[in-house]
């Protein structure tokens, strides 16, 4: 790429440019203790990194892009179900129906995210050089 300038740079968000504020099993720990559910966040955290990685991609060809939501939500709450199964082999799936949607909408908000060390920066100089810059998540749309 000898004489070619880098125009722009696009980056992934989740583990790239931002983390979880708290642990995943401190979130999940918590928003299914105020729903009844019970579970160790060390358990809960554990059950996440064996679970998440076994999950089919996050991808839906095809699909229309007002279907994507629903379809991401669908592939979540499996997810979910599967981490508390994991965690919590008691577990039914009636509890992990009722705090679903907390636990969902929890990871929508601002707090729920801090930026990875070094991304402010990385991005600050990035667009200072001239560069123009995007960010892209296939985690969640919601990003």
């Amino acid at each position: 790429m000898t004489g070619q300038r880098i125009e722009a740079v696009l980056f992934d968000a989740v583990g790239t440019l931002l983390a979880p504020a708290t642990p995943v099993g401190a979130t999940y720990a918590r928003i299914a203790t105020a729903h009844g559910l019970h579970v160790e966040r060390d358990a809960v955290e554990a059950a996440f990194r064996r679970v998440f990685p076994a999950m089919p991609p996050m991808a839906f060809p095809g699909a229309a892009r007002q279907e994507v939501p629903v379809l991401e939500r669908r592939w979540w709450r499996d997810l979910v179900g599967r981490t508390f199964r994991d965690a919590c082999p008691g577990s039914s799936e009636t509890a992990v129906d009722a705090l679903f949607p907390a636990l969902f909408d929890a990871f929508a908000t601002a707090t729920a995210w801090r930026p990875r060390g070094g991304a402010t920066e990385a991005l600050e100089a990035l667009r200072r050089s001239g560069r123009r810059l995007a960010v892209l998540s296939n985690f969640d749309h919601r990003l």
